[in-house]
């Protein structure tokens, strides 16, 4: 009966787990909370439980209570240890006695944190959004080695769900700005999935030159239901064009931006007629969208075909799907209008 009784008080453990990461996936400081209902579950002495920054390629850990070095090694240089590309998998969930030896002494992680810090024994779990993507992982660490596993420790593959939820926010903590060390020439726009909310920065410094995302959102929020994620698209922007890495956060669509050199050498206009010509529109349709003339298309067009060196429209607007070419928002041609009137 104890045994019964130790397990429900386990199982109730764990709803409390899942309880917290439902309520907390959008408020700082909820993975604290998660991490205390896990310590009900699964006894350890450090606990660390980090999302994953596609920018910074790095993890930031949301709850630690590692030691200083064992924290930076966690961040900065677990992903690069050889024991990771074990363990990042979906349904990934490694026990410290279960390493291989060759691995072992192949382990940065290992030689350098786990054995100086005095952990026998332990666990990392990588963790996935419903749609596949890796969004961040939970270390615990122990003193003592598990000669065998406790009915206990078994809970945690039932949590994996509510655990990614947990570290996959939309918001991470603090106030929302330029990332320090992010890539100089990309930024990161988190898109929220209702039409009208505005995109969030979340990374990387967006350039004066962008001017109003919303627009870049409305492109984002119809490529996301066009495409299957992750995917990577081509936006035309004014003189510009950019490359945007598309994939699912929450209830966002993250689009990591830079700005990339136009593919066969096409001139700004030419590649949004290009892009236009992936919808099937007429020139005359397409002229009305790009407020000019039919026989600025039709000339257009003309030269999209022999820089691409293809038979036909049809044929071009292939090889733009295949690039990932998308047409401008409504709102952005609206826009140009009206600067162009003013």
């Amino acid at each position: 009966m104890e045994a019964v009784a130790s397990m429900e008080t386990v199982l109730e453990a764990a709803l409390r787990v899942r309880d917290a990461a439902v309520r907390g996936t959008y408020e700082a400081g909820s993975a604290h909370a998660v991490l205390s209902a896990l310590s009900e579950v699964v006894d350890c002495d450090h606990a660390c439980l980090a999302r994953w920054d596609p920018v910074r390629r790095r993890h930031v850990s949301l709850a630690n209570s590692y030691p200083e070095r064992a924290r930076e090694y966690l961040s900065n240089g677990l992903h690069e240890d050889p024991l990771f590309a074990l363990v990042r998998r979906p349904g990934g969930l490694l026990w410290l006695h279960d390493v291989p030896e060759g691995l072992r002494s192949a382990s940065t992680v290992i030689r350098d944190v786990i054995e100086p810090s005095g952990f026998e024994d332990g666990v990392t779990q990588c963790l996935f959004s419903p749609d596949g993507r890796y969004v961040g992982v939970l270390n615990l660490s122990m003193k003592g080695r598990r000669r065998q596993l406790r009915p206990t420790d078994h809970v945690l593959a039932l949590l994996d769900d509510c655990l990614a939820a947990a570290v996959d926010v939309l918001v991470p903590p603090g106030p929302i700005g330029p990332v320090a060390d992010a890539p100089a020439d990309a930024w990161t726009l988190a898109v929220p999935d209702p039409p009208r909310a505005a995109p969030l920065p979340l990374g990387g410094r967006v350039p004066a030159w962008l001017g109003d995302v919303a627009p870049l959102g409305d492109v984002v929020r119809r490529a996301s239901v066009r495409r299957t994620l992750p995917a990577t698209i081509l936006v035309p922007h004014g003189p510009r064009l950019l490359e945007l890495r598309l994939a699912r956060r929450g209830a966002a669509t993250l689009a990591e931006c830079r700005r990339v050199v136009p593919p066969a050498g096409l001139s700004p206009r030419e590649l949004d007629v290009l892009a236009e010509l992936t919808t099937g529109f007429t020139n005359r349709e397409i002229a009305e969208r790009l407020f000019v003339s039919t026989r600025t298309v039709a000339t257009h067009v003309e030269h999209i075909l022999t820089k691409l060196d293809a038979p036909n429209r049809v044929a071009a607007a292939s090889r733009a799907t295949a690039w990932g070419l998308e047409p401008k928002a409504p709102r952005v041609q609206c826009s140009q209008r009206e600067n162009s009137r003013s």
